[in-house]
């Protein structure tokens, strides 16, 4: 009988010694982790990942996929447009302002440099949490982040839209295997469908339905003869003015240049109970977000809640 006891006790402690030593080298990993990033970065890097941050986490809506429920987001920062510098060439503007202006909206040649120096530090990221990853969109190479168990919630709660559009066999875990394919285009992926875009970047199901009717009455329109169909043309576009005065903009300064705070925009019908909600729920997230781009170590935080086991 003794024995018996003695040998539950020596099970006990080597299930705990397991635990232990699982906890341990868990611990060590983050520990690791740490250290690599904070200790072991070179100055350029910090600096290059702060630029990036910036320009993700303060003019794009990042934060609220990283520490809230936005399934995704997405930046153009890395598509190729006119280079700033020659915009403020032809503007007579304070020096100052002109370098804020280049700070916070570096040319597409050096913020594809920055880019590839985060890049460097993905294998430490947590892939079962975040996707931070640059794929393309419409033939553009973006930057997008997904926060996975918010998206494959969100995806759960429309999969019937999902399926409608997609097919039955569709599914949040084989999206995102898609979506994890170097070449992969996510608006292909969804069926260059506005409603499936809108739900997973938290835009709100009535809102992305509204925008995929009005997407397919421009595509409706565009088919027509400008000559023979005519009053099919006008009727269709007064539709089309139609949904352009329902769907408003939630918020009139989330993109202006020299504020800091970001606010999810975008259009929506404001008078519905849904983007009621939203705005709410955005407007309370917002102000918290001012708080983590406000801490002093805030680049740092977000490189550890990226690596977060």
């Amino acid at each position: 009988m003794k024995f018996i006891k003695i040998r539950k006790k020596l099970i006990l402690c080597f299930i705990g010694l397991g635990f232990y030593l699982n906890a341990h080298e868990h611990l060590t990993q983050n520990e690791q982790n740490e250290n690599f990033v904070f200790n072991s970065i070179s100055q350029e890097d910090k600096e290059d990942i702060e630029i990036i941050f910036t320009h993700l986490f303060k003019l794009e809506p990042f934060a609220y996929t990283v520490y809230f429920d936005k399934p995704m987001s997405f930046s153009e920062a890395i598509v190729d447009s006119a280079p700033l510098e020659k915009e403020l060439s032809v503007i007579r503007i304070d020096e100052c302002v002109r370098s804020l202006m280049q700070y916070y909206f570096p040319s597409k040649h050096l913020l594809k440099k920055y880019w590839k120096t985060l890049e460097k530090y993905q294998p430490y990221f947590n892939k079962e949490k975040y996707l931070l990853i640059n794929r393309k969109f419409n033939g553009n190479e973006m930057i997008v982040i997904i926060n996975k168990q918010i998206f494959k919630k969100t995806i759960q709660k429309h999969i019937a839209t999902f399926k409608q559009v997609i097919g039955e066999r569709f599914s949040a875990e084989l999206l995102l295997e898609q979506i994890e394919e170097p070449n992969a285009d996510i608006e292909k992926l969804l069926k260059n469908n506005h409603a499936l875009l809108g739900i997973l970047l938290g835009f709100g199901s009535h809102n992305s339905e509204l925008f995929e009717n009005r997407e397919q009455l421009y595509r409706k329109r565009d088919l027509l003869n400008c000559v023979k169909d005519y009053k099919k043309i006008l009727k269709i576009q007064k539709q089309i003015d139609d949904l352009w005065q329902i769907l408003q903009v939630r918020n009139d300064y989330y993109d202006y240049t020299l504020v800091t705070r970001h606010q999810v925009g975008y259009a929506c019908d404001r008078n519905h109970p849904e983007s009621l909600q939203l705005e709410q729920k955005y407007e309370k997230q917002a102000r918290r977000v001012d708080v983590i781009l406000n801490e002093k170590e805030w680049i740092e935080n977000i490189m550890l809640k990226l690596m977060q086991q």
